[in-house]
């Protein structure tokens, strides 16, 4: 199995603007749970300038920056990846906190992975079932979940 991921930004502007430099998050990072196969970064206008870098979590970060004015920016980007961890149920709950679900922990580091907006509801449609059957236990909703995607992919 693999995922191929794409994303397109458009800003467009009534009158031209000058673009500050833009720094982008959109290169899926490479570890040893997933292998990037494919990248492509596509941006319209071209930039007078582009670095490539890793923020502290080892994500990569590409910034650009433009010369001159402009009304309309495209951003374009292509992935390819292939998980590597074979094994769905290698995970080890070692917060009291997380044994059942939804997650409550108040702990700053983990503030933004428990962020949820209007783009997830088709995910919240799909799992909400799951999470009643598991009666909000976090490890029988993981089992759950992987019988359901192993279903998914026999179909």
């Amino acid at each position: 199995m693999k995922y191929k991921i794409t994303h397109t930004t458009t800003y467009t502007y009534s009158k031209e603007v000058f673009f500050e430099p833009f720094t982008l998050r959109l290169k899926p990072k490479c570890n040893c749970f997933q292998k990037l196969e494919e990248f492509k970064l596509s941006i319209t206008p071209k930039p007078e300038g582009k670095t490539k870098t890793l923020d502290i979590e080892d994500n990569n970060i590409h910034t650009v920056w433009f010369s001159g004015t402009h009304k309309k920016m495209i951003i374009e980007s292509q992935s390819l990846i292939k998980p590597l961890n074979k094994d769905p149920f290698n995970y080890l709950i070692t917060n009291d906190s997380f044994f059942t679900l939804p997650v409550l922990e108040r702990e700053i580091t983990y503030r933004p992975f428990l962020k949820t907006g209007a783009k997830i509801s088709s995910i919240s449609n799909i799992i909400k079932p799951i999470l009643k059957q598991s009666e909000n236990q976090t490890i029988q909703f993981l089992n759950n979940l992987n019988i359901f995607i192993k279903i998914l992919k026999k179909l």
